[in-house]
């Protein structure tokens, strides 16, 4: 019976120490945050499929528009392909 008794104890002083760390510990420590900036417009390379924000993209006039890229890179394969095709 003591030993019941004994364990009993124990459960409910572990059960009250985490109950009390996760009230304290919470509010004690600084939430990280990531402050988002506002995407004016989304494009997608016609090379590689990402999407990216219009305002980063690189530009290449084709016709009457304009075709975003991610990179360099990926205008200039587009372009060979382009041309080759």
């Amino acid at each position: 019976m003591f030993v019941i008794r004994l364990m009993l104890y124990a459960f409910m002083i572990v059960g009250a120490y985490l109950l009390l760390r996760r009230m304290l510990g919470a509010s004690s420590r600084p939430k990280q945050t990531v402050a988002a900036r506002p995407v004016s417009q989304l494009v997608q390379d016609p090379n590689c499929g990402v999407y990216l924000d219009v305002q980063e993209a690189v530009r290449r006039s084709v016709g009457n528009g304009q075709v975003f890229f991610c990179s360099q890179t990926c205008a200039d394969a587009w372009m060979a392909k382009k041309r080759g095709a």
